[in-house]
């Protein structure tokens, strides 16, 4: 098998168990920076080891610090940041409490307790005690069997086209103050993030795309690249750049291209959107739909999918593909394709559809 990339292990023996730190990097790095990764790893086992002669305070608040140091060392600082947050918001009462004492039962107490946010909590307090483990402070960690079932995928909603020309007809007709919101999110297919974050200074009137490079992160309060890490164009039509072009008129490039409304940035767009669905005879769907529609609508009219991936910002293209099936499109005429000009049957046959013949039975009398 052809080698896609360099393995860099790292092993030693702390405690009399054998601890392993491991690494890949891509095929084009270079013998130093092998090195350079190599000597790290045996650094960081080398304070694994000191740790484990001269154990320090095993108290939760303490083993949550050498949790964060040792994300540092491999974490962007948003996604430590976040970590953080969730273990300091749902552990402070273990704060005080030596480690050993925190016992299965304890995790699994605070675990169902929380209405949302199990798996990742449970996921970040393991994560902990793995490191405690390695550092030979506790034997085992408690919360290594504790496991909920998977969270089944939010189901995806979407409108048709018939249905979203309803909705922004009427809107524009009352003059809405969320048109702007919903016809933008729409025509380009943008996550609530990415909608907040659009500028004029985004527009290449040029090439009639949007650059999309940033988004709103509601959890950290912070603004940040898109989901999945990087940016996208997206084409626009004539319509929708005559739109733009008519909000741009006497504003800065560096302003925001949607308007700031409480209600919107707070994330309750799907309050306003059900409002006037509900108003204008129309399924009740999600903010999302907005952006599912986007999507739906160019795969029914026959955009390829690598394309529309491309265009929305999918990281996996069995992401995409989920929004096949929304409408029921999937399977439609793909056996046109296998028609044939012959005639298959004989000229004195007749073909009647859609009628079934029932034997007649004659009462007998009595």
């Amino acid at each position: 098998m052809k080698k896609l990339s360099h393995k860099i292990r790292v092993k030693k023996r702390i405690g009399g168990r054998q601890v392993e730190r491991k690494r890949t990097l891509p095929l084009s790095s270079t013998q130093g920076q092998r090195r350079a990764m190599k000597k790290e790893l045996q650094e960081e086992l080398e304070e694994l080891y000191q740790a484990y002669l001269n154990p320090p305070s095993n108290i939760w608040k303490e083993a949550k610090k050498q949790y964060y140091g040792y994300m540092n060392k491999e974490n962007s600082l948003e996604t430590l940041y976040n970590r953080k947050c969730v273990l300091e918001k749902h552990t402070k009462q273990w704060d005080d409490r030596p480690i050993e004492t925190i016992s299965y039962n304890d995790v699994l107490g605070l675990i169902t307790t929380l209405e949302s946010n199990k798996h990742e909590v449970l996921k970040y307090i393991k994560q902990v005690f793995n490191l405690q483990v390695d550092m030979r402070t506790i034997p085992s960690n408690p919360a290594s069997k504790i496991t909920f079932p998977k969270k089944t995928d939010r189901k995806l909603q979407a409108m048709t086209v018939g249905e979203i020309t309803k909705l922004l007809t009427y809107m524009k007709e009352v003059d809405h103050s969320w048109f702007s919101i919903f016809y933008v999110t729409y025509q380009f297919g943008l996550r609530h993030g990415e909608a907040l974050g659009i500028k004029f200074s985004d527009i290449d009137w040029e090439r009639n795309h949007l650059f999309i490079q940033r988004a709103w992160k509601k959890k950290e309060k912070i603004w940040g690249p898109p989901k999945n890490g990087t940016s996208r164009f997206v084409p626009m039509n004539s319509q929708v750049r005559e739109y733009l072009l008519k909000l741009y008129k006497g504003k800065h490039e560096d302003e925001f291209i949607l308007p700031r409304i409480k209600k919107w940035e707070g994330g309750k767009g799907a309050e306003v959107l059900k409002e006037i669905q509900r108003h204008i005879g129309i399924k009740l769907t999600n903010y999302h739909s907005l952006r599912a529609s986007f999507i739906t609508h160019l795969l029914r009219k026959g955009q390829d999918i690598i394309s529309v991936q491309e265009m929305v910002g999918h990281k996996e293209l069995k992401t995409t593909m989920g929004y096949i099936r929304l409408d029921g499109s999937d399977l439609q005429g793909c056996t046109d394709k296998i028609e044939m000009d012959i005639n298959i049957f004989d000229d004195s046959e007749q073909i009647q559809e859609n009628v079934i013949s029932f034997p007649t039975t004659k009462k007998s009398s009595n």
